[in-house]
């Protein structure tokens, strides 16, 4: 399908649609955006938390363990209203001249964290005349705020070289903050290559918060690039197929479709102007829902690879997430990440899919080398049944990560050798469970502090999952 073609059917309303009927392709980059847009939360947490104090990182440890939802699952990740509030304890508390300021200032926080912004075109092109031209901008909650207050809503642009300008101001009555949002014109600020930032502010009884913004990535001659490169996208596994659905939906949608992920590097690449450590889709892994492609996205470490890490993420996270944090990005490894079918209809089985990893590294020659799984969230549960009555496995080595201890710490012991990342274990590895080639590492109690660990952790430990006679693996030793 032509780029252009593309863009009229993304461009078309959906019908609507009963429960039983299959999701349309807007339903499907919907989610897709939702995802993203929680994601997006999620890794500006970890950068902030990266760089905070120890005070500051105690505090929002404490808020992630009080708004655990009650009776959710132990290992249910943080909801997007408690990664705000665990974002904002990582900053200094605002000076308040009473405890009613303070409540006030908080309960105007909570509203503005809730919303997020769809702006169509949601991306520019660099060098354009688009001074003047409209943006259309819809303002919809990511969740149900605690309530609904009427405020001033103002939207704020941030320019490529940090500067900022009004873009829009006016009254917001409380249904604003209804499921469905609502939408305004402004004007295009410019076109300076870049990443332009789009934020919304609310103001009520003196008091300011503003909200995390949305990035609008400025790509000089983004029209022309475009057709060159995806005008003629082949068959269903081809790689620039995530790509050209980014542009689309964006533009059309103001739809965000990829997590992290930097257009002007991807464009690059595909023009033989590859960029370090950047990840790109790979390989398609498995037609989804809709026959919705499903990617392998992949990024090489500093170094010549040795070893290939394949993350398998929770079904509701982006794969490309975790490959934009700088923490994956390891000496001696290619670190691949991608979800699991579930076995069902289209989407085949998870030993086809590693047919088709096995395939795919064997076409460079890298077949040979060490394949260690990291499992997350749903994943684990659909890699076992994947392999369930066999003991044989398509990969060398397998980390698990749960979120409580488990009952019986026999029972974690794995068919190949593994780490398990849980609570109640050892601070580094000692000895292996049982006589086994199974280790428990111990890990923070709260899921989304737990991941901000994982890699760093991992890294120290990842010897112990290595053959002796692996380079990577010597280099460890």
């Amino acid at each position: 399908m032509t780029l252009a073609l593309l863009l009229a059917a993304l461009a078309q309303v959906a019908a609507p649609q009963t429960p039983s009927e299959p999701r349309s392709v807007i339903d499907l980059a919907m989610e897709a955006h939702l995802a993203v847009a929680r994601s997006e939360r999620e890794l500006e947490f970890f950068d902030r938390y990266e760089q905070a104090r120890a005070e500051a990182r105690a505090r929002a440890r404490a808020v992630l363990e009080r708004l655990r939802s009650p009776g959710s699952p132990s290992g249910a990740p943080s909801s997007s209203f408690a990664v705000a509030k665990a974002t904002r304890a990582l900053d200094p508390a605002p000076p308040a001249s009473d405890e009613a300021a303070r409540l006030a200032n908080e309960r105007l926080q909570e509203l503005v964290d809730a919303l997020d912004l769809q702006p169509t075109p949601g991306m520019f092109n660099a060098g354009a005349p688009i001074e003047g031209q409209l943006v259309r901008v819809v303002v919809y909650p990511l969740y149900a705020p605690a309530e609904r207050l009427q405020t001033t809503l103002s939207l704020f642009w941030t320019r490529p070289d940090g500067k900022t300008q009004l873009g829009y101001r006016g009254l917001a009555k409380s249904n604003v903050f209804d499921s469905q949002g609502f939408s305004v014109e402004v004007a295009a600020p410019g076109s300076e290559v870049g990443t332009w930032k789009l934020a919304v502010e609310l103001e009520r009884e003196g008091l300011v918060a503003r909200g995390a913004p949305v990035e609008i990535q400025c790509v000089p001659r983004l029209a022309d690039r475009s057709h060159a490169l995806f005008d003629e996208l082949g068959a269903p596994e081809d790689p620039r197929r995530p790509l050209a659905r980014l542009i689309a939906l964006a533009s059309q949608r103001g739809m965000r479709t990829l997590a992290g992920v930097e257009l002007e590097d991807q464009l690059a690449r595909l023009e033989s102007v590859p960029r370090p450590s950047v990840p790109y889709p790979w390989s398609m892994a498995f037609l989804g829902e809709g026959s919705d492609p499903q990617w392998l996205w992949r990024v090489e470490g500093p170094g010549e690879p040795k070893a290939s890490l394949l993350l398998l993420c929770p079904s509701t996270e982006p794969p490309e997430a975790a490959l934009s944090r700088v923490a994956w990005k390891w000496p001696g490894f290619r670190v691949l990440s991608t979800h699991l079918p579930r076995g069902a209809g289209e989407e085949g089985s998870v030993k086809e899919l590693f047919d088709r990893i096995h395939a795919a590294l064997a076409r460079e020659d890298l077949d040979d080398q060490p394949l260690i799984c990291v499992a997350r969230g749903d994943s684990i549960g659909r890699l076992a049944m994947g392999f369930y009555g066999t003991t044989a496995r398509p990969y060398s080595a397998d980390v698990v990560i749960l979120a409580s201890p488990p009952g019986n710490p026999g029972s974690l012991v794995g068919a190949v050798p593994r780490i398990v990342f849980a609570p109640g274990g050892s601070a580094e590895l000692s000895q292996p469970i049982a006589g086994s080639k199974t280790w428990w590492l111990d890990a923070p109690s709260t899921p989304l502090i737990a991941e901000f660990e994982l890699p760093k952790r991992l890294q120290d430990s990842i010897h112990a999952l290595l053959p002796a006679q692996s380079p990577a693996g010597q280099a460890k030793k």
